[in-house]
């Protein structure tokens, strides 16, 4: 009978142990692991300055889950074919990228290696095409574009010339905006952005059949050139302007021109203190706040998930699936299609200068 007693305790402690033992190591398995995320953006050249703000509202987000690694591509398709080489190569399978043309060039490896593209940055409506290997946290260049449509499209009488940066972006909003508008633009001008002089196709929208110039810029150097150069000849046409515009430090008020521009802003309390926290940590304000708020706040949503999942999961097809389900971030709340596209929300607001 003792025996029996022994050998029922004995039976009672190892069944406690290994309960223990299992949920110890689920734990154990479900919090500590981390992920790398291989952060591809334009960390140098003429767009430096918007991959500098990304990188600061990533590493603002303060993630205990999540590490950085940060490849330089420059907006450049074929440079970012080799930083994503290169991260593979020290096993990274979650990938932040910031530029259009970068995104669209990986997006076919990523679905066929099972990586994960996440973005806040890129805004090319040619995203669409690609699948879930990609997800978006900010509406792209249809909801630009639509918007500019609804406030040109008043007056059907005004004509327009565009003038767009020839990146995959911009040129992918003046795009549409030419198939929306018809034959109100007269004129569809594209530049690059390492040029050092625009007046040769300035002059030409210096004409009466022009009542608006529409310009889609991204790099700033170049954008600050064309307004002092328009202000140089003289041009005297209300500047049309979409989020980029809106953005930078500077407006076209600055060179003496007027017009209007489409600023992108959330008003969440999780936005304010967003901006609050960055310029109280680099003493400046981000240089484009809406796109760099969502990227802090995909990052703080990839860090809390990883705390979900454990190390027996697929880390790519775990976070594929979780961040579909929709999320409620710190900064604002997103809900996705089934294809990686956030639904885009009342989020632009029409400002003068």
């Amino acid at each position: 009978m003792k025996d029996n007693y022994i050998l029922k305790a004995l039976i009672l402690v190892s069944v406690l142990c290994g309960m223990y033992l299992l949920l110890y190591t689920r734990s154990d398995t479900t919090h500590n692991q981390k992920v790398t995320v291989g952060v591809i953006g334009p960390f140098a050249g003429e767009l430096a300055f918007m991959g500098e703000s990304l990188q600061n509202a990533l590493q603002l987000a303060e993630p205990q889950n999540v590490e950085f690694i940060f490849q330089d591509d420059q907006c450049d398709p074929k440079k970012a074919l080799s930083a994503y080489n290169l991260l593979i190569g020290q096993n990274v399978e979650v990938f932040y990228v910031a530029c259009s043309g970068s995104v669209l060039a990986l997006a076919p490896l990523a679905k066929q290696q099972n990586h994960i593209i996440l973005t806040a940055y890129a805004g090319s409506i040619d995203i669409r095409k690609t699948g879930s290997e990609v997800i978006r946290f900010v509406p792209d260049g249809i909801s630009i574009a639509n918007a500019l449509t609804g406030f040109l499209s008043e007056d059907t009488n005004k004509h327009y010339g565009i003038l767009y940066e020839q990146q995959d972006y911009a040129h992918s909003v003046a795009h549409k905006l030419q198939e929306d508008l018809g034959e109100q633009i007269t004129l569809f001008e594209g530049y690059q952005a390492d040029e050092t002089s625009f007046k040769t196709s300035l002059i030409k929208f210096n004409t009466e059949s022009i009542d608006s110039i529409i310009i889609i810029p991204v790099a700033d150097t170049a954008l600050q050139i064309i307004y002092k150069e328009i202000q140089e000849l003289g041009i005297r046409k209300p500047i049309i302007g979409e989020v980029n515009m809106c953005d930078y430090a500077f407006t076209p008020s600055d060179y003496g021109l007027s017009g209007v521009c489409f600023k992108s802003e959330l008003t969440t309390n999780g936005y304010i203190d967003f901006i609050k926290s960055y310029k109280d940590t680099y003493d400046r304000e981000p240089e484009f706040p809406f796109y760099d708020a969502v990227s802090f706040d995909l990052i703080k949503i990839v860090d809390d998930l990883v705390t979900t999942l454990s190390d027996s999961e697929n880390i790519v097809s775990s976070l594929k699936k979780e961040i579909l389900k929709g999320q409620k971030g710190y900064v604002a709340e997103y809900i996705f299609t089934e294809n990686g596209e956030v639904f885009g929300g009342d989020y632009l607001k029409k400002v003068s200068f």
